[in-house]
């Protein structure tokens, strides 16, 4: 399961988190890790 915190919610719109909680697990996870590493 996803733990989504306020920063990710953010900076993603409402609709795409909605969108990739829906199934896109991968794209959501490679977001999530743009986030927490924005310099790479």
């Amino acid at each position: 399961m996803f733990s989504l915190k306020k920063d990710h919610m953010l900076l993603l719109p409402t609709e795409e988190t909605g969108r990739l909680l829906g199934g896109q697990a991968g794209d959501y996870s490679i977001i999530k890790l743009r986030i927490r590493h924005p310099k790479e």
